[in-house]
């Protein structure tokens, strides 16, 4: 198995699922202590009001704003 991994065709996706493991190592020991690294970043990120009026359109004036807060524009993943 290391062996695969150690691969040279294989070193993005090795070097990609280290560092998957480690941010989920990081964030579950700060959130074992009480504070996710997640929510941090969360919180340095701005909230956009994205209400937008479609003067004379079809679609109904939330539209676009649904559209944006289903992409979860303006909110870290």
């Amino acid at each position: 198995m290391i062996d695969f991994l150690a691969a040279s065709q294989n070193l993005p996706f090795t070097v990609a699922l280290v560092v998957m493991l480690g941010i989920a190592i990081l964030e579950g020991i700060t959130a074992v202590l009480g504070a996710g690294v997640s929510s941090f970043f969360d919180s340095m990120i701005p909230d956009f009001d994205l209400d937008v009026d479609l003067d004379g359109g079809d679609a109904p004036p939330a539209s676009l704003s649904r559209l944006f807060g289903w992409l979860r524009i303006g909110k870290v993943p």
